[in-house]
């Protein structure tokens, strides 16, 4: 009885194996390697809304700015590590990893710089389209799609369309 139970297990997982095509979606372990551009940032600010006669009221607003031909690039090695890009400088360094299905990323620190000691989170929407918010900081949102791309905008709901 046991040696019948292991062979129809074996013959099931031949099965599933084998009727596998490339077609089939899956997910590639680390889709974040290669070469991203800036193309958008988003930031939530404060404005004034009206004033009351003794004072000023406020609420929170999402603005955006497009960055066309943006210089900014991050690009991801398969080694665990990241160089950040203004134009063809590197700018800074540091290490990404996948922790729980989220990508995150940390600059190396070389200075006291306070604005690269925050982990940063990514968001993959498609293939070739991602967006990144830092620890602490749901206020600001920078979009990168892979370089000579076109990012898909339909799988990414933007604070301002």
């Amino acid at each position: 009885m046991k040696k019948h139970f292991l062979r129809s297990l074996l013959i099931v997982f031949l099965i599933n194996l084998t009727s596998c095509t490339k077609n089939d979606e899956f997910v590639i372990d680390n889709e974040i390697i290669g070469h991203w551009q800036m193309y958008k940032t988003e930031v939530l600010e404060s404005v004034i809304d009206q004033w009351t006669g003794t004072t000023f009221t406020r609420k929170d607003k999402w603005f955006s700015n497009n960055h066309n031909d943006s210089r900014i690039f991050i690009e991801f090695y398969d080694d665990g590590t990241f160089t950040e890009f203004y134009a063809e400088t590197p700018v800074f360094k540091g290490v990404w990893g996948k922790k729980l299905n989220i990508y995150f990323y940390k600059y190396k620190q070389d200075n006291n710089n306070e604005h690269l000691v925050k982990t940063r989170f990514i968001e993959i929407y498609c293939n070739n389209s991602f967006s990144i918010k830092s620890e602490g900081d749901a206020r600001n949102i920078n979009y990168f799609r892979k370089k000579e791309t076109t990012e898909c905008n339909d799988k990414i709901n933007y604070k301002v369309q």
